[in-house]
């Protein structure tokens, strides 16, 4: 294990930004679909559809049900911005798109949270 005093400030703090962005369900799936994707870019239409799928909270394809409401109220106000201020995905809220960056570290942490989550 490595020695606290050997890990610097900004790499608690990188490693403290990854767990916190892949700490909800929601963003763990809207990021596995983005890097999914061959651009890394989305709609928010895709990405509700996508997390929505995977939603343990009733969402269905009717856009005018109240858990479709509530989840694309918490991806387009809470989700996406969380990740677009951590620099992970550039949120245009104008044309309605997310676009990934590639970080390597998170997708490895992702990795293993969809590999444990499989097991459950």
């Amino acid at each position: 294990m490595t020695n606290s005093s050997n890990v610097s400030d900004d790499t608690t703090a990188q490693l403290d930004q990854i767990f916190d962005i892949l700490a909800h369900d929601h963003r763990r799936h809207a990021l596995s679909y983005l890097i999914a994707r061959d651009d890394g870019v989305a709609s928010i239409t895709e990405l509700l559809e996508c997390v929505g799928e995977s939603a343990r909270d009733g969402v269905t394809g009717d856009t005018d049900s109240e858990p479709t409401k509530n989840l694309q109220l918490s991806l387009t106000h809470i989700h996406l911005p969380k990740m677009d201020a951590a620099g992970i995905i550039d949120y245009d809220t104008r044309s309605e798109t997310a676009r990934y960056h590639g970080t390597r570290c998170l997708e490895q942490y992702l990795d293993l949270a969809e590999e444990l989550e499989a097991r459950t």
